[in-house]
């Protein structure tokens, strides 16, 4: 997923003013405030389905396209990378 969302969200190109280079993911995921939701996390450590992150992963999100986003349209992650993010989140989204 890095590499992916590397090609929208970096230091250089930071779609929606997020930049998830090495450097600065954790800090600008994880209990940080989405800027289309700001009432909700974009990850919120333990709880996936109050993460904006993985709503979006999902394409469940009230605000906000489905992400990643391909040339035409939204698709989702496989379904192994998504269960590796959804763990992450769940079991406290440690650096």
């Amino acid at each position: 997923m890095e590499a992916m969302a590397l090609d929208c969200h970096n230091a250089e190109k930071h779609k929606g003013k997020l930049d998830v280079s090495e450097a600065n993911a954790y800090k600008n995921l994880v209990n940080t405030p989405s800027d289309e939701l700001p009432a909700m996390m974009r990850v919120k450590p333990g709880d996936p389905e109050q993460s904006y992150l993985w709503l979006k992963l999902q394409h469940t999100a009230k605000e906000g396209a489905g992400m990643p986003k391909g040339m035409f349209s939204s698709k989702k992650l496989p379904q192994d990378q998504l269960d590796v993010i959804k763990n992450w989140i769940a079991q406290g989204a440690k650096e």
